[in-house]
């Protein structure tokens, strides 16, 4: 799980992003990036229930992802909210396909610090 402080929690910080982030996507997922004043980075997962009804597998998803960017976390730039929205097709992939396409879309948004 993400420490408090990296987690986007409340609607209106992710309306914000929403609304005024950059969105960038993939077959599996849409992420939505705003620059911010605050001194580190926030992320919030949004998982339909178009998804999945079944809640345990939404709360999986929202694990997995969340492990993925605890990984990535030092690697990536401060100063950011990132939303990420998934799509339904991502219930085939296993851990491994997911990691790399957090990975993949984290490069296509430039938000590794050494890009």
């Amino acid at each position: 799980m993400l420490a408090r402080k990296s987690r986007l929690r409340k609607r209106q910080d992710f309306d914000s992003v929403y609304k005024k982030g950059k969105s960038y996507s993939c077959k599996y997922l849409k992420v939505y990036i705003l620059n911010t004043d605050l001194p580190q980075q926030r992320f919030g997962f949004s998982i339909s229930k178009k998804v999945s009804k079944k809640a345990t597998e939404r709360n999986k998803l929202k694990r997995q992802l969340s492990f993925v960017i605890r990984e990535e976390l030092k690697s990536l730039k401060t100063e950011t909210d990132v939303v990420f929205v998934v799509r339904s097709i991502i219930l085939e992939l296993s851990y491994d396909d997911i990691k790399y396409n957090v990975r993949e879309l984290l490069k296509k948004a430039n938000l590794y610090t050494g890009c």
